[in-house]
C-alpha cells in the first residue's frame, strides 16, 4: 500500500489511473452493480 501511494503522489492521481487502468476497472464495476440490481428482471428482447 505504502509503494502505491507513493507511486499516486509522484505520477499524480489522473496521470496514475490512466497508467494502472484504474477508470476502466471503475466502469466494469459500476455496471456489474447495475446489472446485479436488475438481476431476474434483465433479459434479451429473443432468445435467438
Amino acid at each position: 500500500r505504502n509503494e502505491l501511494l507513493r507511486t499516486v503522489k509522484r505520477l499524480g492521481r489522473t496521470l496514475w489511473k490512466k497508467w494502472s487502468g484504474y477508470h476502466r476497472r471503475s466502469l466494469v464495476e459500476t455496471k456489474m452493480h447495475c446489472i446485479k440490481l436488475l438481476g431476474d428482471k434483465l433479459s434479451a428482447r429473443s432468445f435467438q
